[in-house]
């Protein structure tokens, strides 16, 4: 859970590090004795030297059974050098001396280290435990997200293989970029073989850049971008490599820890790069790290202790002009949290990646995904292998293959990983049923099964063909519509993530249609362009249309299914449904009705029982669930009493969805309000 960790590189800024991440280890050190090792273990504890510390401390301690302070700045210190079993030890030792005692940031960073030795209900028992005593702590509630959800993040294991990479060493290797043919990429290993430039604050080895050729495994400086006193990268390279923007701390108005942003570019007639400038939107009261240009929509990703952000560090862009940088702009919520988020890249296909230890993920840094688009907006933890309980940051993805490259510390030390990105390539030929010729100008719907989440939505070609990319191991569901034919419902998952191909055919069934004419009225009085709504229960479909200027309407319904029309102008409603007709034949006329719309809609109550997610026979008592019509949109709130009893006041028409929460993507139960008696509904896991 740290922005610098012991023999690692100087991530973002040292200041903005030890006040938001490593505070309490300044503060919980252990008073001077006049004990030499305890004084030497105190001193090092201090200027975060925890592998100094920790040798002393357990000298020390080898011998004394106190302080109980001594006994914790070891645990933390074999905590930070991701010793975690030794770590785990010592906690205990420590919290069975007197438990009392125990600060309560202590108890959280015990948690954490359970999280990282794999004892994840053993972590979900002490967090619980924890939050009764501190039920407002925020690291603590999202530890028990993080310990509650923790099956949910191997799902998708299929999808990623990953393998060290080539060129790490003993030292710190971290944040790879896409350069030419080659990877650049930083290290705090020497870069000069004579003298260790040292970081003054912690005693560790300056970052520098260094390129790697997978191809001849050759590894150099990128002498380019280096300067031996200073922190150098991460970098990020574009205009075919021409141009570059770095972080360092070379500008003499960002001394004292802070970083800034410089560009540079590679100047064809003398062959060498420009002297590196700050970029002028940056200021040297604050720190700026982290850059990625997305080329593809001339913006700059970077991250900032800027005082406007929502706490720790926070991701903001840029756009690049006609030479012109714009104003930084904070991305916001839900990318942005009261944690840390940090390594932001943008792929090509516009999904933002970057890591965070603000949201809910398997501990440390976690590498997330954000999609936003007319699908909607989308958070995704990639989950394992690429997350782990440690720090997983700084990925970059190749724009040519299904292949990148991220950091982790996961064994101890920062290294480079490779992954490849197993996808199913499914092709769908959609056809008539009775014909078997293509079906061209199909919508296919593609939706993961399990949140909801619509994934794709695409039109079949003039060959009924359709081409999407899935992940293997998930399941979807593919709803097929085109007007005349009933809506076709299938699912599809794949294990086998090295099928990377597969083709699917469909055949759907025309359906037996019938025309419908309304005249909608109020008291007797044409009420002219209204809105209207047609629901096919079938394919749960909702088509949007008009009434005219006379207060009529036509439109076409499938016979073989029930359809519900609503009608909607101000405050005036009103239905009218129709039950499938087991008579049904193509082209059977028209049907006239006439709707009288009603201010008030009568409603009718519906008893439920809220079962927990263990028992049927357990009410859960005093939850709250919400109901939302899908057509008219309207959501209701309903509370459960204490025994999960609860009622609900529905229309006499229409399909509810019922949620657990308000703003979940997936209903947890769907009913039709013509039908229902009694509603039974099952608290998800």
């Amino acid at each position: 859970m740290r922005l610098i960790r012991y023999g690692t590189y100087f991530c973002l800024l040292s200041i903005l590090a030890s006040l938001c991440i490593n505070a309490h280890a300044q503060n919980y050190t252990v008073s001077f004795l006049g004990k030499s090792d305890l004084r030497k273990a105190n001193f090092f504890y201090k200027k975060k030297n925890y592998e100094e510390a920790a040798k002393l401390y357990s000298s020390y301690l080898a011998h004394k059974d106190e302080p109980l302070k001594a006994k914790i700045a070891l645990a933390n210190s074999l905590k930070q050098l991701y010793r975690t079993t030794e770590s785990e030890s010592w906690y205990r030792r420590a919290f069975s001396s007197n438990n009392n005692s125990i600060p309560a940031y202590c108890q959280l960073d015990f948690v954490e280290v359970l999280i990282m030795n794999g004892k994840i209900s053993e972590a979900n028992e002490q967090v619980k435990e924890y939050l009764v005593q501190n039920p407002a702590d925020e690291r603590a509630a999202l530890l028990l997200k993080e310990t509650s959800q923790y099956p949910s993040f191997y799902k998708d294991s299929l999808q990623y293989s990953i393998q060290p990479y080539f060129a790490n060493s003993s030292f710190s290797d971290y944040a790879p970029a896409y350069y030419k043919n080659e990877i650049v990429f930083c290290s705090s290993r020497p870069s000069d073989g004579v003298i260790k430039h040292v970081e003054s604050t912690n005693d560790q080895a300056l970052s520098h850049l260094f390129t790697s050729t997978a191809t001849n495994h050759h590894i150099t400086t990128f002498n380019a971008l280096n300067h031996p006193s200073k922190h150098d990268g991460p970098v990020t390279f574009w205009a075919n490599g021409t141009k570059a923007i770095y972080c360092s701390n070379t500008d003499e108005l960002f001394e004292n820890g802070k970083l800034t942003l410089l560009y540079s570019e590679y100047l064809t007639k003398s062959k060498e790069w420009s002297k590196p400038a700050a970029l002028p939107f940056t200021n040297p009261q604050f720190s700026y790290g982290h850059p990625i240009f997305d080329e593809q929509r001339s913006t700059l990703y970077f991250v900032s202790n800027l005082p406007e952000g929502l706490g720790g560090t926070d991701i903001y862009r840029v756009s690049f002009t006609e030479g012109q940088w714009s104003t930084p702009i904070n991305l916001g919520a839900p990318v942005n949290t009261s944690g840390n988020e940090m390594y932001p890249f943008q792929s090509k296909e516009g999904v933002l990646y970057f890591a965070s230890n603000g949201h809910t993920g398997m501990g440390g840094l976690d590498i997330f995904a954000y999609r936003s688009d007319s699908l909607g907006n989308y958070l995704t933890n990639l989950g394992y292998p690429v997350n782990s309980a440690f720090d997983d940051f700084s990925l970059v993805l190749s724009d040519t293959e299904p292949t990148g490259l991220f950091s982790s510390n996961r064994t101890g030390n920062d290294d480079i990983y490779t992954v490849k990105i197993y996808r199913i390539a499914l092709d769908l030929d959609i056809s008539d049923q009775l014909n078997y010729k293509p079906l061209s100008k199909c919508i296919v719907k593609v939706s993961e099964q399990e949140t909801g989440e619509v994934k794709y939505i695409l039109n079949s070609d003039k060959n009924g063909h359709v081409l999407c990319d899935l992940i293997p191991g998930k399941n979807y569901s593919i709803k097929i519509y085109k007007s005349g034919y009933a809506m076709k419902s299938t699912e599809f998952i794949e294990n086998n993530r090295e099928q990377a191909h597969v083709r699917k055919s469909i055949a759907i069934s025309r359906t037996h249609q019938r025309y419908v004419k309304a005249k909608v009225v109020q008291q007797s009085t044409l009420l002219r362009n209204c809105e209207v709504k047609l629901l096919d229960y079938s394919s749960d479909s909702i088509m949007s249309y008009q009434a005219d200027s006379s207060g009529s309407f036509l439109c076409q319904i499938n016979s073989d299914t029930t359809a519900l029309l609503y009608f909607k102008k101000n405050n005036w409603q009103g239905y009218a449904l129709f039950n499938k007709d087991e008579d049904a034949r193509e082209n059977s006329g028209i049907t006239y009705i006439t709707v009288n719309m009603v201010d008030t809609l009568t409603l009718k109550s519906v008893p439920g029982m809220f079962h927990s997610a263990d028992s049927m026979a357990t009410g859960v008592p005093n939850a709250t669930l919400y109901c939302k019509n899908r057509i008219s949109k309207h959501m209701q709130t309903i509370q459960t009493d204490e025994t999960g009893a609860f009622t609900a006041q529905l229309e006499n028409f229409g399909i509810y969805d019922l949620y657990d929460k308000e703003d979940s993507p997936k209903a947890i139960l769907s009913i039709d309000a013509a039908t229902v008696n009694f509603i039974e509904v099952k608290k998800t896991e």
